[in-house]
């Protein structure tokens, strides 16, 4: 794997110990570390992922996820793509395409910028991902 891109659900489960996945997923990003593959996420993500910290749990939750992000940036392991125009014009595509699989319009940005940036996998636990043929980890089965 040469670039990965991290989704909320993977953020969120590698956040909470308590998460049914956690084991899981920390085990796929602790590999992730030790290797040579440059981790990508949105900001549109990371705002997703505030949100629902801040309302699932606290503020203190809130301040770790940053500062998760922060080092992770500071050591230059996370690139962060922001929406642009094109993006969200390929996004909106992905968004009508895959109708069926009722993804959220964040889900559609992240196909969109998978497939521009070409990049080999979504870190995830939306089974959605999979129905569209993206290559996801980890494999929940």
């Amino acid at each position: 794997m040469d670039k990965a891109f991290i989704d909320t659900s993977f953020w969120l489960a590698l956040l909470y110990d308590e998460e049914i996945y956690h084991k899981q997923v920390f085990a796929v990003f602790k590999n992730l570390k030790s290797s040579d593959c440059q981790i990508y996420t949105s900001n549109l993500v990371l705002h997703e992922t505030l949100t629902r910290i801040v309302t699932k749990s606290s503020w203190q939750n809130c301040q770790k996820f940053l500062k998760l992000v922060d080092d992770l940036k500071n050591a230059r392991r996370l690139g962060e793509i922001t929406l642009d125009a094109g993006v969200e014009r390929d996004a909106y595509s992905a968004f009508v395409k895959y109708h069926e699989h009722k993804l959220s319009f964040i889900d559609a940005s992240i196909i969109a910028m998978v497939k521009k940036f070409k990049i080999d996998t979504l870190l995830t636990l939306d089974a959605g991902f999979r129905k569209i043929k993206l290559n996801t980890l980890p494999y929940l089965g």
